[in-house]
């Protein structure tokens, strides 16, 4: 994302997600208002007034002389102005406000009208007196030599009089004297400006540079030898040139690094590459022998055998052929293998063709057909006089529903089961066998029977287990009898929903650098934050050395002054570096770790002067960016060499914060560039449409990327060793199966590929490369149609906001989005994003780290935002994340702060949740959600977080196990409606005193509908 929010966070369009979402940019501009103006689409002049000023206000000026005038237009983007002057015979004024006095004495006035609306002038007033100031005269303006090769240097020489200040464009700036020296790398117009109080002459000079000759690294053929009817690839490596071509009929091939020839006998090719110095050559032989036929080493199946509906992987090796045939309607096939899911048995006749003839091979295939396996569509059990209690659904088989009969009582267990055969429907405890559709009475013994799920001393449940065949597809319903007998000693009662903590399991640090967020400053992050991200569509084409940024498709691809308005070099870093090293913010934080984006697109901005051109090419109004200098680096970066980079940024950073690379509480970390997967986005024909259209023209590939990532991980690591390396900072899930759809995608997942090979170039270079696997994630999931993360807070979208969060883990929870419908990685099941992200770190790059440094689920202004974001946080912990930064897309996110606050200060002095995650288990995750931590520095404490997701109130039991004592009173803190708002609107946890435990440390606690509460318990 990109632009700008509170502090100096950057931040840009709320819902960039590109797929699925026609119409979405309508919305957020109705959405938000504040924001309209900085998104591409939105209504494009603002309502408030037109004013037009005019400098200099007072002009004294000799007969005939001259002054530039400039007008500045608010409360509109059409900022033009037509200037005139007062009287009619007062001099002359240009389009370009150059005024010229009258050849008399006498008072004039230039008015300047704004085109927007002629009601809206300026003036300035003029005095014409004998005597008054006299523009400066340039008399010569020279450059010796006018004429020079690349790398070489040129003398701008100048005679001036009358002038108070000279300055040179062109990055040259103030001069003094009468020459400068300069290193133009281009050819290049100088104008130089001569200033007094009466105004300014100009006067310009080109520099021509002339390139050097082109340089052939390289030239080869592969294979060097074929025979007839074979290819032989040519391939080269060339720089300088402005023109490639090969002779014996090939052509021009500039552009491409390879092409494929077919000679029919020995034939030497020559490389020409020419620019407008000259030309260079450079030749290689491909030797042609007698045609071979075609060969076919083996063709085979496997496996040779398959149920129906499974698949088979046909592979071949093959010598020879030109082209490679399948029967049975499959046609012309490339590569090595071909998977296809034949329904019946198939035998497959692989042809081998070239110019020499054709051999063949068959391979057969056995098919044997497969009864479809049995469904479970509902096992479920009533009581007569009760509500009935929620079956088991095929979307969650072999989870236990659990309800409860008084003693002695009946209660009838119902069922759908579809493609069981005959007489394999059985269910346990006697039951026996069953229909596919049927009902079954049963009464549950009083004893004897079992534990009860949640109830670790009763031993009054049964549980029924439906199996079906084929298959043996099974689900359970638990049934407790109730007794009027005691409970057990220290149960306390009956609930809807049981919560088991147990701190002896699951136990694993809890990384602080979860509780991070997206802004440039502590005061404009929740208390407790420890991770602040610099990143965002602003940092790609950000130059650390002067400070322009460009917006990209955020706002009319503007390069300004937006991250900061000085120009000294890490100016847009320095606000936040120096408040994370020495700790200033609110009481709540005592300093922050700091990720900060490093530019590796390839061009970054040269100006601040606004809009670039689509078409312009990017030299024209960028430097490029490179990841080494490849000479000693400096602090105070030479911003004349019109070359900006990685390294020497890296440099400056660790001279002027070395506490972060000794302070674990302060580390910088490195972010390599922002959303590549978005820079070009979708392709119109030939044309890229995306976030950063303006600098990459062309696809992106795997191999680019990785290449980038390579070089400038290891660029980094040379100067920091010690700063993490994160990447490849992807936006969605597009971008991790395929980098949108890149021209390269057909050789795999994205996310594999990209670890894979950052794991080879460590291995390679003997270090690690790669410290933190970096992912987005907008939510996709959609309630009533409507995407969770706009803001709608509607019963539906709020409804499946709340559960949102469970796709980060839960696999046995589905989503309502595209991604679930199409695209995901587990067959019909949930996103089960961050085990899966693990496990494919554990396979392809072990030891990788995994952040997701934005995130976002919706309703920062609502209840239901806080719930989901109060879910995330505990999600993060639980499950190992290493680092994420919240990304507002409101203005105002007072509900996610109050999340925040629950975890890192919810008494308002700084208790926070514990720093070891612990097991927290819930009987049902649909109702209410669990969250535990102990306490590195207060054994024997531990904090709950219970977040009640449903719409109604429920009674939960919580049971804490392994704590070491017993104890009497946990303390409560909860957020729920009406929130307990502070002065300045903020969300804050309420606190609700003290909860009485049992002897063995149970509670029964009442959850109100929609809340999310934090319990602390302690050992006296």
């Amino acid at each position: 994302m990109g632009q700008k929010a509170a502090g100096s966070r950057a931040r840009g369009r709320a819902t960039l997600r590109p797929v699925g979402q026609a119409g979405l940019l309508l919305a957020v501009c109705a959405a938000f208002p504040a924001l309209a103006l900085a998104l591409a689409g939105c209504s494009a002049d603002a309502p408030e007034a037109i004013a037009v000023a005019v400098a200099p206000a007072t002009v004294t000026l000799a007969p005939g002389g001259t002054r530039q005038f400039v007008a500045a237009v608010t409360g509109t983007q059409r900022t033009a102005v037509t200037w005139s002057v007062e009287p009619g015979a007062c001099g002359s004024i240009t389009g370009s406000g150059v005024y010229t006095a009258p050849a008399s004495e006498g008072s004039c006035v230039v008015r300047a009208t704004a085109q927007a609306d002629a009601s809206r002038s300026a003036t300035a007033a003029v005095t014409v007196v004998n005597g008054g100031p006299v523009v400066p005269v340039i008399a010569s303006f020279t450059a010796s030599p006018a004429v020079l090769a690349a790398g070489a240097t040129s003398t701008l020489s100048w005679s001036v009089t009358g002038a108070a200040s000279l300055s040179i464009d062109q990055g040259v700036g103030a001069v003094t004297g009468n020459s400068r020296v300069v290193q133009p790398a281009a050819s290049t117009t100088y104008t130089l400006t001569a200033t007094n109080a009466a105004g300014s002459a100009t006067k310009t000079v080109l520099v021509t540079v002339t390139p050097a000759v082109p340089v052939i690294a390289g030239f080869t053929a592969t294979p060097p030898a074929i025979s007839v009817g074979q290819s032989s690839a040519l391939a080269w490596s060339v720089t300088g040139a402005t023109a490639l071509s090969i002779d014996q009929g090939v052509g021009v091939v500039t552009g491409a690094t390879s092409t494929a020839v077919q000679p029919t006998a020995d034939t030497t090719y020559t490389l020409t590459a020419t620019n407008a110095t000259g030309a260079a050559t450079k030749q290689v032989t491909v030797t042609v022998g007698a045609a071979l036929g075609p060969a076919i080493t083996s063709f085979t199946a496997s496996p040779a055998s398959i149920n129906s509906g499974a698949s088979t992987t046909l592979a071949w090796a093959v010598t020879g052929a030109t082209t490679l045939f399948l029967d049975q309607g499959v046609g012309t096939v490339t590569g090595t293998s071909k998977s296809l899911s034949p329904t019946a048995s198939t035998t497959w006749l692989l042809t081998a063709t070239s110019a020499a003839g054709s051999v063949s091979m068959p391979v057969t295939v056995t098919v044997h057909p497969v009864a479809p396996l049995a469904v479970i569509q509902e096992f479920a059990v009533d009581v007569a006089g009760m509500d009935a209690a929620p079956g088991t659904s095929a979307a969650n088989v072999g989870r236990f529903q659990q309800t409860a009969v008084p003693q002695g009582q009946s209660a009838t267990l119902r069922w759908t089961v579809a493609n069981a055969t005959g007489g394999k429907i059985a269910i346990g405890n006697g039951v026996g066998t069953a229909n596919a559709v049927a009902t079954a009475t049963v009464t549950p013994p009083a004893t004897g029977a079992g534990p009860c799920p949640g109830r670790p001393s009763a031993t009054t449940c049964t549980t029924y287990t439906l199996t079906a065949q084929p298959g043996g597809a099974t689900a359970k319903v638990v049934v407790e009898a109730l007794t009027t007998a005691a409970l057990a000693p220290g149960d306390p009662g009956n609930a809807d929903v049981a919560i088991n903590v147990d701190t002896t399991k699951s136990v694993h640090p809890i990384s602080s650098l979860v509780y991070g967020y997206n802004a440039g400053a502590l005061s404009s992050a929740p208390p407790g934050t420890t991770l602040l991200r610099l990143g965002g569509n602003r940092w790609t084409a950000w130059n650390w050395e002067t400070g322009a940024s460009n917006a990209g498709s955020d706002f009319n691809y503007q390069s300004d002054n937006f991250l900061t308005s000085s120009s000294q070099p890490g100016a847009a870093l320095k606000p936040t570096l120096d408040a994370c090293q020495t700790g200033a913010g609110t009481a709540a934080n005592t300093g922050c770790a700091t990720l900060v984006t490093v530019p590796m697109q390839g061009w970054v901005a040269a100006d601040e002067n606004g809009p670039v051109g689509l078409t312009d090419p990017p030299g024209k109004r960028f430097f490029p960016i490179s990841s080494r200098k490849g000479s000693a680096l400096s602090t105070t970066p030479n911003t004349s060499d019109k070359v900006v980079y990685a390294d020497e940024l890296a440099k400056w950073i660790d001279a002027n914060y070395p506490l972060a690379k000794t302070d674990p509480l302060r580390p910088i970390h490195f972010s390599l560039d922002n959303e590549p997967d978005l820079w070009c986005g979708s392709l119109s024909g030939t044309t890229c449409t995306g976030t950063h259209s303006e600098i990459q023209r062309v696809a992106l590939t795997y191999a680019d990327l990785i290449a980038k990532t390579i070089n400038h991980a290891a660029a980094l690591k040379d100067v920091s060793p010690a700063g993490l390396v994160y990447g490849p900072v992807s936006y969605g899930w597009a971008g991790f199966l395929g980098l949108q759809s890149a021209p390269d995608q057909s050789t795999g997942d994205f996310l594999d590929t990209f670890m894979a090979q950052l794991k080879a170039a460590s291995d390679a270079q003997g270090r690690r490369l790669l410290d933190v696997l970096d992912l987005h994630f907008y939510s996709e999931a959609t309630g009533n149609n409507t995407r969770i993360i706009v803001q709608n807070n509607t019963a539906a979208v709020a409804a499946a906001r709340v559960q949102a969060p469970r796709s980060l883990w839960d696999s046995s929870y589905k989503e309502i989005s595209w991604i679930t419908s199409c695209c995901q990685y587990l067959g019909q099941q949930g996103i089960d994003l961050v085990p899966v992200m693990i496990n494919k770190i554990a396979s392809k790059n072990p030891g990788t780290k995994l952040a997701l440094t934005e995130y976002n689920h919706g309703g920062g202004d609502h209840i239901s935002g806080a719930l989901a974001q109060a879910d995330t946080l505990g999600i993060f912990g639980r499950t190992g994340v290493y680092a994420a930064t919240y990304w507002a897309l409101l203005n105002s996110d007072a509900y996610t702060y109050g999340a925040f606050k629950l975890y890192r200060n919810y008494d308002g002095g700084g208790a926070r949740f514990g720093d070891t995650s612990v097991s927290a288990l819930s009987s049902d995750l649909a109702k209410v959600s669990a969250h535990a931590a102990v306490s590195s520095s207060a054994p024997g404490s531990v904090t709950t977080v219970l977040i009640n997701r449903d719409t109604v109130s429920h009674t939960v039991k919580v049971i804490w196990t392994g704590l070491g004592c017993a104890a009497s009173t946990a303390s409560l803190w909860q957020i729920a409606e009406p929130v307990l708002k502070a002065a300045d609107g903020s969300v804050t946890p309420k606190s609700l005193g003290s909860q009485a435990l049992s002897a063995t440390n149970a509670t029964l606690l009442t959850l109100p509908a929609s809340s999310a509460s934090l319990v602390a318990v302690a050992c006296p």
